[in-house]
């Protein structure tokens, strides 16, 4: 089994909706610690280096299975260093860095089934006289059992960080390092996956069992996958994407055929749908590409249960039932062409793209999920200007000015929120309690530089209170 190392997030968009149209749902820590009673390795901290931004995949919460953006309060990074627990009395070998590469946490539920997915990968960093020394990285994927992720999820992430220092620290052991950086590049984000550089034609018949293999050009030789049928299912620009089914060996479980996210046979890259293979192909600037079936987001399917299945190539059940029937009957439509964001794991439809480029100058303030429905918040400027923030807007109000906030029968709050001297990028969380007094939470900056980026390419809907 791959093991993983720390925390990828991979979603999919699809083209009726986005990721940032879900609600939120924080994931809390603060009450967990990562214990490693043998390590020979003290972990002094945990860096999230994945590029994907707050969110680590969709979950669905509370009454009516509603799909919620899964996160985790204070950022990855803070809140997985804060739960390291390791004695202080002891003669360790080494002092290292644990750098998360990737992190992905879903649930998919729907009438027929309920699916439990974690996928983590991360590095090891060990400091030297010219930087560090890389090991790793590696991989490890549960679905449904071994780590559980369900309500809560907290103790399935600690877990998994626990789980990935073993297999990190035999490849500390082992060998010489993957790779040996400046200082200065410790905390830089991945840009290049091996799959851009990769010959997927060269590559060995197997099994992806999870996005991060493919992304890491891997496929798990030790099971092979037959082809039952394979024809062209679309051709656009010189290139062919071709559509095959699969026949399932004696030694593969049906359950572990619909577990797996995609096959490399003959020298092509499928990903699975429901029953169906997609292949896969790469343009010429590095971008992956897949062709799927026109009506396979139809929005009448549910854009929830399809955004959390189609980002692990499962759709089960009464889903797959109804993506069948999408695609049968109309096959008349051209398929849709999607882009991967190989950081993230996201596709979208290049079609329908929002902005990539907004302004945002001011502070951002959120009218957290907490607050009820009766208490939406009211913000007002000194110059009369005004808007309503319902619950999980977002407004950006100016620098350096006084606010006033209220909510209906409360009593307005004019405050001038502190900003960083030296970072211009300020958030903050509104939430309100049961008498309608209004709580200001200074967001941590690696919360914050995510929330501003997903801003900045129009991918987070801000109102603006100039």
């Amino acid at each position: 089994m791959k093991v993983l190392l720390l925390i990828s997030l991979f979603l999919t968009t699809c083209s009726f909706t986005y990721a940032q149209d879900f609600p939120s749902h924080q994931i809390d820590l603060k009450w967990q610690k990562a214990v490693f009673p043998t390590s020979p390795v003290f972990f002094t901290e945990v860096l999230d280096i994945s590029g994907g931004g707050e969110a680590l995949g969709v979950g669905y919460v509370s009454l009516g299975n509603k799909p919620a953006l899964l996160m985790i309060t204070g950022g990855t990074a803070t809140a997985l260093t804060k739960t390291l627990r390791q004695r202080t009395n002891t003669n360790y070998l080494d002092t290292v860095v644990i750098r998360i590469t990737g992190l992905r946490l879903n649930e998919i539920i729907n009438a027929a089934s309920e699916k439990r997915f974690l996928e983590i990968e991360a590095d090891l960093a060990v400091p030297t006289a010219d930087g560090y020394d890389i090991y790793g990285p590696v991989r490890l994927s549960e679905t449904t059992g071994g780590i559980d992720v369900s309500a809560g999820h907290a103790r399935a992430i600690v877990a998994a960080l626990e789980a990935i220092t073993k297999p990190l620290i035999i490849e500390r052991f082992k060998g010489s390092p993957t790779a040996t950086i400046p200082a200065t590049d410790l905390n830089k984000p991945i840009t290049r996956h091996p799959i851009v550089a990769a010959t997927i034609d060269a590559l060995p018949d197997g099994v992806y069992t999870s996005y991060m293999d493919f992304r890491a050009a891997q496929p798990d030789t030790s099971l092979v996958i037959p082809l039952a049928s394979s024809e062209v299912f679309h051709k656009v620009d010189a290139l062919t994407y071709r559509l095959a089914t699969a026949d399932r060996p004696k030694e593969v479980k049906a359950r572990e055929l619909r577990e797996f996210w995609g096959i490399q046979k003959d020298g092509k890259a499928y990903m699975r749908v429901n029953r169906n293979f997609y292949q896969l192909q790469r343009l010429d600037n590095g971008t992956v590409t897949v062709a799927v079936p026109y009506d396979l987001f139809d929005a009448s399917i549910g854009p929830g249960v399809m955004f959390g299945a189609f980002g692990f190539g499962l759709v089960g059940g009464l889903v797959g039932a109804l993506v069948d029937e999408a695609v049968k009957n109309d096959r008349n439509q051209p398929p849709k062409v999607l882009h991967f964001n190989l950081a993230t794991g996201t596709l979208t439809d290049p079609e329908t793209l929002r902005s990539p480029t907004v302004e945002v100058s001011g502070i951002i303030v959120e009218s957290y999920g907490l607050n009820p429905a009766k208490f939406p918040i009211s913000i007002t400027t000194n110059d009369g200007q005004s808007i309503t923030l319902a619950p999980e807007d977002f407004a950006s109000i100016p620098r350096n000015e006084e606010v006033c906030f209220t909510v209906p029968q409360g009593k307005k709050t004019c405050v001038l929120l502190e900003t960083a001297v030296d970072n211009p990028q300020t958030y903050y969380r509104l939430t309100t309690n049961k008498k309608g007094k209004i709580r200001f939470t200074w967001m941590p900056d690696d919360v914050t530089k995510a929330l501003y980026q997903r801003a900045e390419r129009g991918e987070l809907p801000i109102n603006q209170v100039k």
